[in-house]
């Protein structure tokens, strides 16, 4: 199948919706595993220095805030990264030799 390598956009919209709820797996779903493991530790290390370094008087809801946050970043880089990952397949198939030109 010449479109195999290129990903469907139900699966793109799993993988946001992934990315929101743990920040880093919706990369893991897209095949995009060593991104998605440094955007899940690099969360977890981010979540808890900030969960420790700002103290609940001066943000009560740090935590939340900073997980919304991050889940929306991931999302969008997973959303970026499956987007460039299909322009270049695309590219792929269409600079592949037809046969015809031999």
């Amino acid at each position: 199948k010449m479109n195999e390598n290129i990903l469907s956009m139900p699966r793109i919209i799993a993988g946001v919706i992934l990315s929101l709820l743990v920040a880093g797996l919706g990369h893991v779903l897209l095949g995009f595993w060593r991104r998605g493991l440094a955007w899940l530790a690099l969360g977890v290390a981010l979540g808890l220095a900030f969960s420790y370094f700002i103290p609940e008087l001066i943000l009560p809801n740090r935590v939340t805030l900073f997980g919304i946050t991050f889940g929306i970043l991931a999302a969008i880089d997973m959303w970026r990264v499956a987007e460039l990952h299909n322009v270049a397949a695309r590219e792929r198939i269409a600079n592949q030799p037809t046969g015809e030109e031999m």
